[in-house]
């Protein structure tokens, strides 16, 4: 039996960007390839490598990794790669080294390498190799390019940019800087590291050192859309890369991204689309069309389409008519003629493909278990069309299902929908264009956007129409001197935008909102006369107007005047004997007024029982007794309406004594006017019905009712104003205010009204 052969063979190249042209003092690069082409390993196997002169030995890798020379010396390096088994291709050292500064131009640098065995062999012609160059002038070739990374170009949104660099000459550029220029339409947010950017106004600048021969790098730099760039707006966003060294070509230093702005939600592109999604009020609502009853399609596996389909109806499309289309493994559907494409652009553009509903477009597959269906529905002429991609999922990756839907109606709508979407969704382009890819409706690019349970519908310009309807919701009741806001909502949904908004009031100059991107909008008023007061609100749009009108009446807080009241003079008709009840202890906090406890000469029939005191510790329920109820008169004389025995009242604080003395009269027994005493608790928290109304000087007004309004109108009468009468935002303290409990209970009720008055004036009047 023949023994095997061991056949070691080598190759070496220049590599890794070093070029065939380097300069002194630059870097270069070899590449080794080895191999056995015996029958048998090839055991104990050295590499060696001899360098020429000017030229060093700097580090050395083996399949990507870092490996360690044997032996290095100044004009070689050998490497133990150990058993080398039969293959066309076993493997690559990869050496990196430094030409010398000394070295001159014109210089030939030679490199030898050579590989052996332990074990011998029968043919070494292939076991050397070599790499030769030529040592040229230094040169510097700085190069820059720019594009559109993530992000939808709307008015208001994110969008990231990729900045591409790199030194294609055989020298280090020096100094090297980066300046980005934005168009003033865009504010910077953020750029990577390492390097910190520098921003001055709208140019971002990176100072990145020495960019050595070869060398390059990327950068990204994120930057926000203004507010009112409208859609179809050309951004364009230059770049430029420079170096204090002198350069063999300058002509690629600059760079430009160039992007069209998308119409911001709600507003038209060039031709009329408009886009709304059932996140935001007036968007259509999710509601899934079946179509796994329909037709299985043929289109799976990846990178495939179909078509074309019957839609069933002729279907109205940026102004051209389409009775048939074609949809892809991709999530694309396009008219006119089918595309494989994968790579997902942003919209609108250019490029191919065009004409197309971008309904999740990436590069997706469509498994075994998996499918494209289709149908058509409806009658005319509401009929439409579903294409519906079941459990798809991203090429390589099913472990990420999507199942998602495009149905196109006779009336010309669009409308995407997303039953169940996973998977990051980050590298997908969502939207429309027309065929020459100069105008469309972008919603997403790159960004992850899209969720499960979406919908997003796409309206033509024919369902685009005048402002119908408008409604302003506000209150309709307020005091004056306080500021209401109103709002407007506007209807249909597909009224044009933008809206502009002209508001009058009773009183007040017309104030305008022009060029509003949205169906609604919002102002405030103040009237500081009291009277029912008309707000008016006109929308209008490139397709006609509308008018409606609020009304809201505005009540006074000038104080009642206080008119004296009368001293009585009653008849007491006796007809009874009634005796006086104690007064119960307690600490008594009352919900009526402090009857005074009056000094008088009451008429009875009968001697009272005694003269009580009371000294109030607790919280009484009193019983109720006949009792005095006075009225103070304009000189100060409390005069009795009834000629009864005195029961004394507790006040709210303090020791209450009753003190008194009837004088004992024969007289036929009288028939009192009994007025009940109301049950005292310790912390009240409502108000009198309204079958007993309050003092006016505290119902301010004039509802029956002692309510926060009561509250403001009170302290606002006596020189505070409320400026929000619910500071602390706390839906459980609805309408509290510290500073207006004036007994510390918690709540706001009458008996605090009463102390604010008593505060600021001694009594109500």
């Amino acid at each position: 039996m023949a023994a095997g052969t061991v056949d070691l063979s080598m190759t070496k190249d220049i590599c890794c960007g070093s070029g065939s042209d380097p300069a002194p003092g630059t870097d270069i690069s070899y590449s080794i390839d080895f191999s056995n082409l015996g029958t048998v390993v090839a055991p104990d196997t050295l590499i060696t490598d001899t360098l020429p002169p000017g030229v060093t030995f700097i580090t050395s890798t083996q399949w990507g990794a870092p490996v360690t020379p044997l032996t290095v010396t100044a004009d070689s390096v050998v490497w133990n790669v150990g058993d080398v088994f039969p293959s066309t291709y076993y493997g690559t050292i990869v050496v990196q080294a430094h030409i010398t500064d000394s070295v001159p131009v014109g210089t030939v640098l030679t490199n030898v390498a050579s590989i052996a065995s332990s074990a011998g062999e029968s043919n070494t012609l292939n076991n050397t190799a070599m790499a030769v160059v030529t040592i040229s002038p230094p040169r510097r070739d700085l190069y820059i390019s720019k594009v559109l990374n993530s992000g939808a170009p709307i008015a208001g949104r994110a969008i990231t940019y990729t900045i591409y660099y790199g030194n294609s000459g055989n020298s280090t550029a020096h100094d090297v800087t980066l300046t980005d220029t934005l168009p003033l339409s865009m504010t910077f947010l953020s750029a990577s590291e390492p390097v910190t950017a520098t921003v001055a106004g709208n140019q971002v600048v990176w100072s990145l050192g020495n960019v050595p021969a070869g060398g390059y790098d990327q950068f990204y730099l994120s930057a926000r859309v203004s507010d009112t760039v409208a859609g179809g707006t050309l951004l364009a966003n230059d770049v430029l890369v420079s170096t204090t060294d002198v350069e063999a070509n300058s002509s690629d230093n600059t760079a430009m991204a160039q992007v069209t702005a998308s119409p911001p939600y709600g507003q038209p592109d060039a031709f009329g689309y408009v886009q709304l999604d059932s996140t935001r009020p007036g968007g259509p609502a999710f509601a899934w069309v079946d179509a796994t009853d329909g037709v299985t399609s043929t289109v799976t596996g990846n990178n495939s389409f179909g078509g074309p389909f019957p839609i069933g109806f002729s279907f109205l499309y940026y102004g051209n008519s389409y009775t048939q289309l074609y949809f892809s493994t991709n999530g694309l559907v396009t008219f006119g003629s089918g595309s494989v494409a994968y790579n997902n652009n942003i919209l609108p553009d250019p490029s191919s493909p065009n004409n197309v509903l971008a309904v999740l477009w990436d590069d997706l597959q469509v498994p075994a278990s998996s499918a494209i269906y289709y149908k058509q529905g409806g009658t005319a002429p509401d009929r439409y069309f579903v294409v519906e991609w079941y459990n798809v999922s991203p090429r390589g990756d099913t472990a990420h299902p999507l199942t998602f839907e495009v149905v196109i109606y006779e009336n010309g709508i669009i409308l995407f929908q997303y039953l169940t979407l996973s998977g990051s969704l980050n590298s997908s382009t969502v939207g429309i264009e027309e065929s020459t890819g100069t105008t469309g409706v972008l919603y997403a690019y790159n960004e992850a956007r899209l969720t499960s349970s979406l919908a997003l519908a796409f309206l033509p310009p024919g369902l685009i129409a005048a402002p119908a309807d408008a409604v302003i919701s506000g209150p309709t009741t307020g005091i004056v001197d306080t500021t209401y806001a109103f709002t407007t909502t506007v209807s249909p949904i597909a009224a044009t935008l933008p809206m502009t908004y002209v508001w009058e009031a009773t009183g007040q100059s017309p104030v305008t909102h022009a060029a509003r991107s949205s169906l609604a909008d919002a102002i405030a008023f103040t009237w500081s006369v009291s009277a029912t007061q008309a707000i008016t609100v006109t929308a209008a749009n490139s397709q006609g107007t509308v008018t409606t009108t609020h009304t809201i009446t505005v009540s006074s807080l000038t104080p009642p005047t206080s008119t004296p009241t009368p001293t009585p003079t009653g008849t007491a008709t006796p007809t009874s004997t009634p005796t006086s009840t104690p007064t119960p202890t307690g600490t008594a906090t009352a919900t009526n007024t402090p009857t005074e406890t009056p000094t008088g000469t009451a008429t009875t029939t009968a001697t009272p029982t005694g003269t009580p005191t009371s000294t109030p510790t607790h919280t009484p329920t009193a019983t109720p007794t006949p009792t005095h109820t006075p009225t103070q008169s304009p000189t100060g004389t409390a005069t009795a309406t009834a000629t009864e025995t005195s029961t004394p009242t507790p006040a709210p604080t303090g020791t209450a004594t009753a003190t008194a003395t009837p004088t004992p009269t024969q007289s036929p027994t009288p028939t009192p006017t009994r007025t009940a005493t109301p049950t005292a608790t310790a912390t009240p928290t409502t108000t009198p019905a309204a079958t007993t109304p309050p003092p006016a000087c505290i119902d301010l007004t004039g509802d029956g009712w002692v309510d926060t309004l009561d509250v403001m109108a009170v302290v606002s009468r006596w020189g505070l104003t409320v400026a929000n009468p619910d500071p602390d935002n706390d839906p459980a303290t609805p309408n509290y205010e510290a500073r207006y409990d004036r007994n510390g209970d918690g709540v706001i009720t009458m008996l605090d009204i009463m102390g604010v008055a008593a505060y600021w004036e001694t009594s109500c009047p």
